[in-house]
């Protein structure tokens, strides 16, 4: 079953959809919410394609706020892979 995460933070799940469809649409979902916004404060985008990982990334301001950012994600992605092995 394929797992994203939705820029609500809730988890989107099928098995119709590929991986590539799932994330064209939270691609999409975010450029809404970026166009519904007054001020983007930063933006990482992390993709493998093909076996190649590509970064994307505005400039950064707070170096501390973005590391932070970071180790949530990583405690997010370690806390998924813990729930998967149950």
């Amino acid at each position: 079953m394929t797992d994203i995460i939705g820029v609500n933070g809730k988890e989107i799940k099928s098995e119709k959809k590929s991986k590539k469809d799932f994330a064209l649409e939270l691609l999409n979902s975010i450029k809404e919410k970026i166009s519904e916004g007054e001020n983007l404060e930063s933006c990482f985008i992390l993709l493998k394609i093909d076996g190649q990982y590509l970064r994307y990334s505005t400039g950064t301001d707070n170096v501390m706020e973005d590391i932070a950012q970071l180790e949530l994600l990583k405690h997010d992605l370690l806390n998924r892979m813990t729930e998967a092995k149950i």
